[in-house]
């Protein structure tokens, strides 16, 4: 190991930082204001710091791998970072923190080719433009008692923020899953009765062309259907309506 855990520490807190700022410009011209990128309340974006470790590290072992080899690990490795990220808030939370959606060859909206782009140019940036005054500076500073006291206080607040946003998460998920289960089942149970209504209707009319005889009976069979499919279903629909916002009220 070229770092010790401090100065480990100290890239993690550097790239979560650059990150945040590169994110904060890219999405506030993109918005045209100023959007804060990040899941957490501070300036810091802690998929930025993972993927600035994982450059870091492949440039300090670059002499064991060739140039496609760390092209490729570091590509691999930012896919699962991405992809890893994306659906834990997504299934955890409900919570899409980016969507891809709209972008070509996508994978779930978490993952596209162009941001893995992207992601391999700020690679290559740092590996042979960066990294070797950034190792430098990083082997070479000894960190006194204050740095260290200062770098656990920003992991301190860094914990914390992240330990409320979570929670904050977890309670709008929970307010949101409520918010369905009061209103969608009750919008289920509504048109569970209004099926019920329909296949009494449509029966009565079924039964009643049934004491015809021959082809008056099949006449009448078909015209009942292409009645509840024309003017019934208006009024299907308005029972619907009416029904739904009767349930609504209630819950209110």
């Amino acid at each position: 190991m070229r770092a010790s855990p401090e100065n480990i520490l100290l890239v993690y807190f550097i790239f979560t930082i650059v990150g945040w700022f590169l994110e904060l410009c890219y999405r506030s011209l993109k918005a045209k204001k100023v959007t804060n990128p990040g899941f957490l309340s501070g300036p810091y974006l802690p998929i930025h710091g993972f993927g600035g470790l994982v450059a870091y590290f492949i440039s300090v072992y670059s002499e064991e791998l060739s140039l496609i080899g760390s092209a490729l690990f570091f590509l691999f490795a930012i896919f699962l970072l991405e992809f890893s990220t994306g659906i834990f808030f997504k299934k955890i939370f409900k919570i899409r923190l980016w969507d891809y959606s709209d972008r070509r060859l996508n994978i779930n909206g978490y993952v596209c080719p162009t941001f893995l782009f992207y992601w391999l140019l700020l690679g290559a940036l740092f590996r042979y433009f960066l990294f070797p005054y950034f190792d430098y500076l990083i082997r070479e500073i000894a960190l006194s008692g204050t740095q260290i006291f200062f770098l656990g206080f920003f992991y301190g607040i860094f914990l914390i923020d992240t330990i409320q946003s979570f929670d904050l998460a977890y309670k709008v998920r929970e307010t949101m899953n409520q918010f369905s289960q009061d209103h969608i089942s009750g919008r289920v149970f509504a048109l569970k009765n209004l099926y019920g209504e329909v296949n009494f209707k449509l029966n009565e009319k079924i039964n009643l062309s049934k004491k015809a005889t021959g082809i008056k009976q099949v006449v009448l069979y078909f015209v009942n259907y292409f009645r509840l499919a024309g003017g019934v279903r208006k009024e299907l629909e308005e029972t619907v309506r009416r029904k739904i916002r009767n349930v609504s009220n209630n819950k209110d």
